[in-house]
């Protein structure tokens, strides 16, 4: 799903599995809350002369943002320190993105990339370059995310799919939801909180 290219000196010991997995959990939930369908294209080839899905969507995992609260906002990368220059990238790659989800496994923030990048132009943020250093950014505090962003994602409760019914087990009690079976929960969103956790999502 998500095949980009490696960051040899990444802080984190497999981005780009936390990404794929982010992925997978931004599909389900737009298209449980908003049915909004995310096809993400798979070949590298698409992924580098198109964007990363069907419908113009980039997801970003951000993993400290609720906690620091502010959102990491990347406009340039390369693929390892000794590269002299910087590629742009997330709201300043040219691609077919017209939506920028960022978030982590608490909240999301689905902004339109093109108001983004007018706050960028506009505001002038200060660019952090060395943390890490293949990564430049700005940082976009909450407030004003929430101010900017079209919609947000509750995440993790919604990852029970009985969320989305009627008639919802007490979250945290699984025992009466027909999805738990001999001590283990089969749903979708189960699954996809189970490969965040392989994937080193859960902090």
């Amino acid at each position: 799903m998500f095949t980009a290219m490696a960051y040899h000196d990444s802080k984190h010991h497999d981005p780009l599995a936390m990404g794929m997995a982010y992925q997978g959990i931004i599909r389900y939930l737009m298209k449980k809350v908003y049915n909004r369908d995310i096809t993400f294209y798979q070949n590298k080839e698409q992924q580098y002369n198109i964007g990363e899905s069907v419908e113009g969507v980039e997801v970003k995992y951000d993993s400290y943002c609720t906690r620091t609260r502010r959102l990491s906002i990347e406009v340039g990368e390369k693929s390892r320190i000794s590269v002299p220059v910087f590629t742009p990238r997330g709201i300043m790659r040219v691609d077919n993105a017209t939506s920028y989800i960022q978030g982590n496994l608490t909240r999301a923030w689905i902004f339109d990339k093109q108001k983004l990048r007018k706050y960028y132009s506009k505001m002038k943020p200060s660019l952090i370059a060395y943390d890490p250093p293949t990564i430049k950014k700005f940082y976009l505090y909450l407030g004003e995310a929430d101010k900017i962003a079209e919609s947000t994602l509750r995440v993790s409760p919604f990852l029970c799919e009985y969320i989305f019914k009627d008639e919802v087990p007490k979250w945290g009690n699984c025992i009466p939801c027909p999805l738990f079976k001999n001590g283990h929960c089969f749903s979708e969103g189960a699954r996809l909180y189970k490969e965040a956790e392989n994937a080193g999502l859960l902090l």
